[in-house]
């Protein structure tokens, strides 16, 4: 059986990460770094807020 580090769970995340976290993440990614690839972007979410692969590919698809 594999171990999975509850702290690192969809749900854990959904759960902790909280809106204003994201938004000041993404103002400052964005300010930053004005052309980003999607890989950049989620890497460096997964980095900074330690936040898993698929809800980086999802902030990063939201249009403002």
């Amino acid at each position: 059986m594999e171990y999975v580090d509850p702290y690192s769970t969809y749900d854990y995340e959904y759960s902790v990460v909280h809106y204003y976290l994201v938004k000041r993440f993404l103002g400052k990614v964005l300010k930053e770094n004005e052309k980003l690839t999607r890989d950049q972007f989620v890497q460096l979410y997964q980095k900074t807020i330690n936040g898993t692969k698929i809800f980086g590919n999802r902030v990063r698809s939201i249009k403002s």
